[in-house]
């Protein structure tokens, strides 16, 4: 069963005419459907505009794998169940991040040039090289704001200022 659901995970749906063209009659149908409780929809209808954005994220999703599967197992002969292929596809993709974060980072030869390189005083290829800037007196500004008070130095005024109020 794994190499049915290799084959559809791989099948090119979008380059294929027939698979778009009959899509799009499945969205269609579906806002036939709807329209019967949506008068917005039947609307639409009405004046020959099937606006296919109406239909809902994940009724839109739902409807594009079900199209998938029938027209799969129509070219293809196979037997697919979605559940079943989703379940599968879940599982592989939990499996792979798990295989890639098993693999050990290879021992890289380059360690002991960079250290050399480090120990050496020497530039470091791939590393920018900044200079080090010191402004002057004369380039630098001049701090025009006074110096902020401290607490207990706000305090302290607050508390004259209150004596001489009394």
């Amino acid at each position: 069963m794994d190499s049915v659901y290799e084959e559809f995970s791989k099948y090119d749906f979008d380059s294929n005419e027939e698979y778009l063209a009959g899509l799009e009659q499945v969205m269609e149908q579906y806002l036939i459907l709807q329209s019967q409780s949506d008068p917005e929809i039947a609307k639409d209808i009405s004046e020959g505009v099937f606006d296919v954005s109406k239909i809902k994220p994940q009724d839109k999703e739902q409807l594009v794998w079900q199209a998938k599967v029938y027209f799969f197992c129509s070219q293809t002969g196979e037997i697919l169940d979605l559940d079943d292929y989703q379940k599968w596809e879940s599982e592989r993709k939990a499996q792979e991040p798990q295989e890639k974060n098993t693999k050990e980072i290879p021992y890289s030869s380059n360690y002991e040039q960079l250290v050399d390189l480090i120990v050496n005083n020497k530039p470091i290829p791939g590393i920018k090289q900044i200079p080090d800037t010191v402004l002057g007196p004369e380039l630098s500004s001049s701090s025009t704001l006074s110096e902020r008070k401290k607490p207990w130095e706000q305090q302290k005024e607050k508390n004259c200022s209150e004596q001489k109020d009394a």
